[in-house]
């Protein structure tokens, strides 16, 4: 699935990684990108760079932040993900 975000996305427009996510996300699975998945809270053109498509437990940490009231994302990235293994 194309991504409807893809023209106001920061990600695919960046030097160096950019076409491969764009190749890899954009174009062909969005569902598996995380700034895909935290769109649907943010809009795209809030969410940082710092955020790259692969970062899927950071969208997740940050969607569970969402939930808890926060309603801005932090302009670096955080130092610390709580990880929570299965």
């Amino acid at each position: 699935m194309r991504c409807p975000y893809m023209e106001r996305c920061q990600s695919p427009k960046e030097q160096g990684t950019g076409p491969v996510y764009q190749r890899r996300f954009c174009l062909q699975d969005c569902t598996g990108c995380a700034r895909f998945r935290l769109a649907g809270s943010w809009p795209v053109e809030e969410i940082p760079l710092w955020l790259r498509p692969t970062m899927m437990v950071h969208a997740d940490w940050l969607l569970e932040q969402w939930h808890k009231g926060a309603r801005k994302i932090p302009a670096s990235m955080p130092k610390m993900i709580p990880l929570v293994l299965v």
